[in-house]
């Protein structure tokens, strides 16, 4: 178990979303959770994103995976990077439930990436938030403040890189040290020696990207929206004009959709906990049957039951008969919410803790559902 080295209280009110932060021996003794030869091989893997970047008579290349030859990482200035192994490698989710302070529907997941001597991915800009933790070797990072704006250009297809940058951070991270990027802040990293990194990311979308999500769930309910109407309307000669009191009420029909509360409750869970990754689910062989005190016997209650890696589970306090599951919306009884609820909020139930809610037929009625999905597993 990590054990996260740092004052929450303060860091959320004097860093978060504010400035960056070098946490020295952020987690004490670290020790990988994962290998170069385990990295390597989820980068084989089709349903895992991955990339491989590198530095070729100064030029920056990047390739995306999967990958079935490493000849590249034998040499300096390599870098490879897996996206969620939060999802495929237990010991990485750990890690990455140690920051569980910051709500999870703003969690994207946790990189990792090997590099060999000076690899890295170039000069950057990223619009969140990201933890780096450093593992294996060292690593030379150099942040700049958020209000730099330094001009960003393609440096290669797959890679987007910023203008050189004065630093406000400039040091040399060990194992165990943690550096903490604001949305906004220009970067850049590259190992001494061989190293390992890993990245939690904390997404953030702009207008654009929230208002296109919302209109694609739209499309996708069959219920009948409110229709633009002006009965009033008044003959005018201005034949191309739209007045103001126009522009108004075809406004106000938009913002009135965004203001409804039960239309802005299911997009939003819906659409923040459908995870970005492939999902390891693993339903039981046949599944469980749905009668519960057979189920009840059949895993005893020794077991302990645990999430799905990178599963997110959400819930608006202001509904609380019904949560929101990979994308998924389903309504219960308001007698197991709070049991519901807590599933949401925990990532496993001890033995003790799970024959306590297994005692609530209702609730066991509807885990059992979850567990037949692959959302939960008992062991």
């Amino acid at each position: 178990m990590y054990k996260l080295n740092l004052d929450i209280a303060d860091f959320m009110e004097n860093y978060w979303q504010k400035k960056p932060l070098l946490i020295k021996a952020g987690f004490k003794d670290f020790v990988d959770p994962i290998s170069p030869d385990e990295i390597a091989g989820l980068a084989m893997e089709e349903e895992i994103t991955s990339r491989m970047v590198w530095r070729e008579e100064d030029k920056w290349q990047a390739q995306c995976g999967p990958f079935t030859e490493f000849e590249r990482m034998e040499q300096d200035g390599s870098a490879i990077l897996v996206q969620a192994i939060n999802h495929w490698h237990e010991p990485s989710a750990e890690l990455a439930n140690t920051f569980n302070f910051i709500p999870s529907w703003r969690f994207d997941d946790l990189m990792v990436s090997y590099s060999t001597d000076t690899g890295g991915v170039g000069p950057h800009v990223d619009r969140y938030c990201v933890f780096i933790i450093q593992g294996l070797g060292k690593r030379h990072w150099r942040v700049g403040a958020q209000d730099m704006n330094p001009q960003e250009f393609a440096a290669n297809g797959a890679l987007k890189h910023c203008e050189a940058f004065d630093a406000v951070i400039d040091t040399v991270l060990e194992p165990g040290d943690i550096l903490y990027i604001p949305p906004y802040a220009p970067h850049e990293g590259y190992a001494v020696g061989e190293a390992i990194n890993y990245s939690v990311g904390f997404r953030a979308q702009d207008q654009k990207e929230l208002l296109n999500d919302f209109g694609d769930y739209l499309l996708q309910q069959e219920k009948e929206f409110v229709r633009y109407s002006d009965k009033n309307l008044k003959p005018r000669a201005e034949h191309g004009s739209i007045e103001a009191s126009e522009v108004q009420g075809l406004t106000d029909i938009m913002t009135s959709l965004m203001a409804d509360k039960s239309v802005m409750h299911d997009f939003l869970g819906r659409h923040y906990s459908e995870s970005a990754h492939e999902l390891d689910l693993v339903a039981p062989e046949g599944g469980y049957i749905a009668d519960y005190a057979i189920v009840v016997d059949e895993i005893g209650m020794e077991s302990y039951l645990r999430k799905v890696n990178g599963l997110k589970t959400l819930y608006f306090p202001e509904m609380p008969t019904s949560c929101f599951i990979d994308g998924e919306r389903y309504d219960f009884d308001a007698s197991i919410a709070a049991s519901v609820q807590t599933l949401c909020n925990t990532t496993e139930q001890s033995a003790k803790e799970l024959e306590v809610l297994m005692k609530d037929k209702a609730f066991g009625q509807q885990l059992i559902e979850w567990v037949n999905l692959g959302y939960w597993h008992f062991e």
